[in-house]
């Protein structure tokens, strides 16, 4: 049967018509057949599409089917709707009407499109010619029949000859009963789709209820599923939750209101498909909702309910230190002199000069662990190279490497106290408010293994020298050599010429292990151990030992520790767990002795103590008439959180802290430069500029040098260090680089000078006598000696340098015991013990680079353990807060248990929401007019930094200010520092004879 589509259009112009618009369709999945009676648009009459059973119409589309039919041959229509049977999933070919004036084309094909939007408004029926006669002639071999069309029909069939398909469904779309029948269709397609999400035979993402895998239930794949199976469906909510404009713009991130719609309405259909509905439960917990609150949301399918949440949470808390325990029970190094020889070289190569002149058969392969976890054998040996030898070395690399295959990931345990009030509401005899101290722990996995170091003890505490135990000459030299750097930072930061160089400073000092800094670090949280530390270590200590410490069975059955692992915390933790382990060190065992957890200090504590102390020193409420001071300073910028206690407002009294150590800063290189104010030009020669970016880096260090020699004070430090060498070596000075004896502490200090290239520091003592101090001057000085300290130990702990870590523990025992934090000085002496001679020197080299957890990855971006065990805590409270006074250890276990699949939760909604998270860093707002009220009261108010000796502040505890941050003498250092190292060795002895 051919079928023929002629019009009559001789009233229509012969100009061209005007541009097609291109109206996107969606493509309907096919349909069950004869479930829609067919449809015949391009002839004079039409069939209902809701049905193909007469008996199914109602009434009025019974007469409209009548009225369609009258005047035709039902039997050529009925032919004509079986051979033209098209649903809106298949393309539909129309044929192409010649115009007059144009040759005929290739028929159009109309293909609907899956990805646009269906319920786009059409644009209106253009009909010019309301006289143009349209008619469609049926032809088949018996039969020819032309039916003249009008009405909605006519319309669409004329805008389809000329091209306009959009024009014609908005034809077919102004009837109404023609829009009943296709919403019914978009209905039944709709309805298969949402049964095709929510199929078990291909299950939909939000199916997703692993607790450990819902971090992956993204807004993203949530999306790119509906595209793919309910495509009429994600039409439908884009239209819904958007403006026109915005679906036009094609901004994905607009697609985020799609997610919450479409999660709430499939779960309201299939309960199973409550993916997002459990993350969002979990989240609403984490931030503290009631199960009030859970049970209301859950009736309105946002999430699912409290029950449903704790049981999610209980099956994530499954396996949670599983890492770990393996990581205890996973053999160690194969150290056996076939693979690895006891005196491995650690820290440089021999040249294969020196390696050459030694015989073949005394020359040892060398094997060096690198940074990236490989071994390496560089063998040096005479241009003869033998073969036999060759095939040795090459069978020694393949047993390091195969032993190397075996060994799992080192650790460390850091715990501390979590502490939270529970009140009751009813208050009685039997029902009080609990005041609950539990043990929080997390492990942290090395990133530095040492495993090129050797595991024996080089030397013993007892045979280390006191003054090793104190900063000196050359540590002095190195920390100067930082803190010009951190200078160069203020003045680039502050000064308007110095801020050409800006790009011109060394913004992240490397270090050995740099590369490995970067790296995003592994932790574990352990739970809750249900005790206090305060009184009840040993538990913790017996629990630790059971659960995580390496043992292995010995003979008799009995536990035998394999290795000792670190186990930090705070000063108090330490402490705690140092004395646990010396009530118990008659045992017969390490295990029985609680030996194999070595306790360790962390460093935020420490040095938040050290900035206490400092503000004990610079800061007091008398000198606040007296310009140039601490007090002084935050009462001219109004700043009231400056005087506020150091130790608990930490971060804003630091904060102002950090501003006014700008000022002081710039203020002494103004006056070390004779600028007159800090808009002074000419300091800088043009031709500096024009230097590549290593040269002006050096030039600007050495130019700022000088500076910091002049105003940073390090000398009583270092000359308690040479008094405590001279006073145990019987007067001999020892020069701190060569160890070359000197009788005369002049002539130490000119070999020191001379060969080693040391400028020894400026002693206030022999510049000048007391009675002509400037005390000003003295107080200028010292505020900036200590905050660039502070400053330099916290750049340290952000790049994870933990040489320089433990460098400024060094540093910060004296200022410790002076200061009276007799503790934390103690903890600082025991942290250089445990490096000098406690520890073997793989252990003593775990302990130094191991010392800060990277929590994102990227440079400068890692904070101390014991700050990260802090936000832990903070974390847990969090948890616990939707248990209000139902907080029972049962409870609290499952939540801390499931803590990290918690966090990893919140984190993935946080990130698939583009809602950030404070990064920890606080990096406040720094006002430039403070900072220039600052200066001004320094520099010219106060011309602090003027050196005119007898000048005094008015403030009466500020009057005789000294120059030196540390006054103890080698009377009162030495003897103290003697009976800890005895002590410390006695138990070392006893320790050893345990092990052997």
């Amino acid at each position: 049967m051919r079928h023929t589509f002629m019009t009559n259009m001789s009233n229509v112009s012969q100009s061209t018509p005007r541009q097609k618009r291109q109206v996107p369709t969606t493509m309907t999945p096919p349909v069950r057949k004869g479930s829609v009676r067919k449809k015949l648009a391009l002839g004079g009459t039409q069939q209902p599409i809701c049905s193909n059973k007469a008996s199914e119409l109602n009434p009025v589309e019974k007469r409209h089917e009548s009225n369609l039919l009258q005047g035709t041959d039902k039997e050529n229509v009925c032919q004509i709707q079986d051979e033209m049977s098209v649903t809106t999933s298949m393309p539909m070919i129309l044929p192409n009407i010649p115009r007059p004036g144009r040759p005929a084309s290739a028929p159009a094909i109309l293909v609907p499109c899956a990805t646009q939007n269906v319920f786009q408004e059409l644009p209106n029926v253009v009909d010019t010619d309301q006289s143009a006669v349209v008619k469609v002639t049926v032809e088949s071999p018996a039969h020819r029949a032309t039916y003249v069309i009008n009405g909605w029909q006519r319309k669409a069939i004329k805008q389809m000859a000329m091209g306009h398909t959009n024009y014609a469904l908005n034809a077919v779309w102004s009837d109404d009963l023609n829009r009943l029948y296709l919403q019914r269709k978009i209905m039944d397609n709709l309805d298969k789709e949402m049964d095709s999400v929510c199929s078990i035979k291909n299950p939909s993402i939000l199916r997703e209820t692993e607790p450990k895998k819902l971090h992956s239930v993204s807004t993203k794949a949530i999306i790119n599923e509906l595209k793919t199976k309910a495509p009429l469906f994600h039409s439908f909510l884009q239209t819904a939750t958007l403006r026109k404009r915005a679906r036009s713009e094609g901004n994905q991130d607009k697609e985020l209101h799609i997610v919450s719609p479409a999660c709430v309405i499939l779960k309201a259909r299939n309960k199973d498909m409550s993916a997002w509905a459990s993350k969002n439960a979990v989240t609403m917990q984490y931030g503290g909702c009631s199960t009030m609150v859970l049970k209301r949301l859950c009736s309105q399918f946002v999430c699912v309910g409290p029950t449903t949440a704790l049981a999610l949470k209980k099956k994530a808390g499954i396996d949670f230190d599983k890492h770990v325990k393996d990581a205890a029970s996973s053999s160690v190094v194969n150290r056996t002199d076939a693979v690895l020889y006891q005196d491995l070289q650690r820290t440089h190569m021999k040249t294969s000069t020196n390696l050459c002149k030694i015989p073949m058969a005394y020359q040892e392969p060398v094997c060096i662990y690198d940074v990236n976890n490989s071994f390496t054998l560089r063998v040096s040996m005479p241009i003869a190279i033998d073969p036999d030898f060759l095939a040795v070395t090459e069978a020694i690399t393949h047993q390091i490497k195969l032993s190397l295959s075996q060994v799992k990931d080192q650790f460390q345990i850091v715990g501390d106290n979590v502490d939270m009030e529970v009140k009751a509401k009813h208050m009685a005899t039997d029902r009080r408010s609990k005041s609950i101290h539990w043990f929080h722990m997390f492990a942290h996995m090395d990133e530095v293994h040492g495993y090129e170091f050797s595991e024996d003890h080089d030397r013993e505490l007892s045979d280390v020298p006191l003054h090793e135990f104190l900063p000196s000459t050359y540590e002095a030299s190195k920390l100067l050599d930082r803190l010009v750097i951190h200078w160069s930072r203020v003045v680039t930061r502050w000064i308007p010429e110095f801020q050409q160089l800006a790009d011109s400073v060394v913004r992240h000092i490397p270090h050995q292990y740099s590369d490995i800094m970067l790296e995003k670090t592994t932790t574990i949280p352990l739970g809750l151990l249900f005790h206090n530390e305060n009184d009840e270590m040993i538990e913790i200590l017996k629990e630790l030992h059971e659960r995580y410490v390496p043992v292995d069975k010995s003979v008799y059955g009995h536990p035998k520790v394999r290795e000792q692992i670190f186990f930090g915390g705070d000063q108090l933790t330490e402490e705690r767990a140092r004395n646990a382990q010396r009530a118990r060190i008659d045992a017969d065992s390490f295990w029985e002795g609680f030996q194999g957890v070595i306790p360790k200090n962390e460093d935020w504590h420490a040095f938040r103590i050290a900035f206490q102390r400092m503000m004990e020193v610079l800061s007091s409420p008398q000198t606040t008439g007296d310009p140039g001071t601490f007090f002084y300073n935050a009462t001219i910028t109004n700043n009231s959180n400056a005087k506020l206690d150091s130790l608990n407002e930490y971060q804003k009294v630091k904060e102002a802290f950090n501003l006014y150590l700008d000022a002081y800063i710039v203020a002494a290189t103004m006056k070390y430069l004779g600028m007159e104010t800090i808009d002074g030009k000419g300091i800088i020669s043009p031709e500096i500029f024009k230097l590549p970016k290593e040269q002006r880096i050096k030039w600007l260090l050495e130019m700022l040098r000088p500076c910091a020699e002049r105003f940073v004070s390090l000398a009583d430090t270092t000359n308690l260090e040479k008094d405590v060498s001279n006073a145990q070596n019987q007067a001999i000075y020892l020069c701190s680089i060569c160890a070359k004896e000197y009788k005369y502490r002049k002539a130490r200090d000119n070999h020191e000078k001379k060969i080693h290239n040391l400028t020894p520091a400026i002693d206030m003592d022999k510049m000048s006598d007391e009675d002509e101090e400037d005390h000003i001057w003295n107080y200028g000085s010292v505020y900036i000696t200590l905050g660039l300290m502070l400053r330099n130990a916290d750049d340290a702990v952000s790049e994870g340098d933990g040489e320089e870590i433990c460098a400024m523990w060094k540093w910060f025992m004296p200022f410790f015991k002076d200061r009276n934090s007799t503790k934390y000085a103690v903890a600082a002496v025991h942290l250089q013990a445990l490096l000098k001679g406690l520890l073997s020197p793989k252990d003593a080299h775990r302990i130094m680079w191991n010392r800060t957890v990277n929590r994102r990855g990227g440079k400068g971006h890692r904070v101390s353990l014991d700050f990260h065990l802090e936000n832990l805590n903070l974390a847990l409270k969090n948890s616990l807060k939707h248990l209000g006074v139902n907080l029972t250890e049962n409870a609290a276990g499952q939540e801390a248990r499931a803590l990290q699949a918690v966090v990893d939760i919140v984190n993935s909604q946080n990130k698939d929401l583009n809602v950030t998270k404070p990064s920890g860093y606080h990096k406040k707002y720094q006002s430039q007019t403070d900072f220039n009220l600052v200066l001004d009261a320094i520099f010219n108010q106060a011309k602090m930094f003027d050196f005119q000796p007898g000048r005094k502040f008015k403030a009466a505890k500020f009057s005789e200010f000294s120059r030196n941050i540390v006054h103890l003498k080698v009377n009162v250092i030495k003897p103290w520092l003697k009976k800890w190292i005895m002590l410390w060795s006695a138990e070392q002895r006893q320790l050893k004879a345990i092990s052997d």
